[in-house]
């Protein structure tokens, strides 16, 4: 983080840190940062490093980057940047520690199909319902469809029931 706090210019500095913070818990490809790659990502996991020491305690956060002895004014924005985006932040962590132990679920959506009579319904061959689920894990994002007939969406409803 030394190396952030310690860049010529403002505008730079505020760059720099929008760039940290926006990608903090993610590896991107294609980095629009100045620094070199390795200094970035050393500055992220210093990043991390802080806030998990302070256990994911914003106020402590906020604490340990006001002793440090860097500039007040570039200290302030980046705090600001924090408090800002903090609720991403901790979002990001917590998917990013749950993937890396298994799949984690992060969004999902469903199509449902439309039945007009019984009749239709006893000979239905098609499936009744979609699920669309969006995963990570250490590999990455995946996305899985699936297709659940009448049965299974029945057998799906009583496990959701039952559940206390």
């Amino acid at each position: 983080m030394d190396i952030i706090f310690q860049l010529e210019t403002t505008e730079i500095f505020q760059k720099e840190s929008q760039e940290v913070l926006s990608s903090l818990y993610y590896t991107r490809n294609e980095s629009n940062t100045q620094l070199g790659q390795n200094v970035y990502e050393k500055a992220k996991q210093e990043l991390q490093t802080i806030i998990s020491h302070c256990d994911f305690d914003i106020q402590n956060v906020i604490k340990l980057f006001n002793n440090k002895g860097w500039d007040q004014k570039r200290v302030l924005y980046f705090t600001a940047l924090i408090e800002k985006y903090w609720s991403d932040l901790i979002n990001a962590a917590l998917n990013h520690y749950s993937s890396n132990y298994g799949e984690t679920v992060t969004n999902f959506n469903w199509l449902v199909k439309f039945i007009f009579g019984t009749s239709e319904l006893k000979t239905l061959r098609y499936p009744l319902l979609q699920l669309l689920v969006t995963t990570i894990n250490k590999t990455g994002q995946n996305r899985i469809t699936y297709d659940i007939n009448k049965d299974m969406l029945l057998k799906m409803i009583n496990v959701l029931e039952n559940i206390s």
